[in-house]
């Protein structure tokens, strides 16, 4: 299984995906939301 992410300017995504291309899970947070 691989953890993929995406940070973009107005959300950041997260996927949980298997080793033969398939999505098992998605979160996706609002930018907005995640501080340092």
């Amino acid at each position: 299984m691989l953890l993929l992410g995406d940070i973009g300017n107005t959300e950041t995504k997260i996927c949980l995906v298997s080793l033969n291309n398939k999505i098992i899970k998605k979160i996706i947070f609002s930018s907005k939301n995640i501080t340092n």
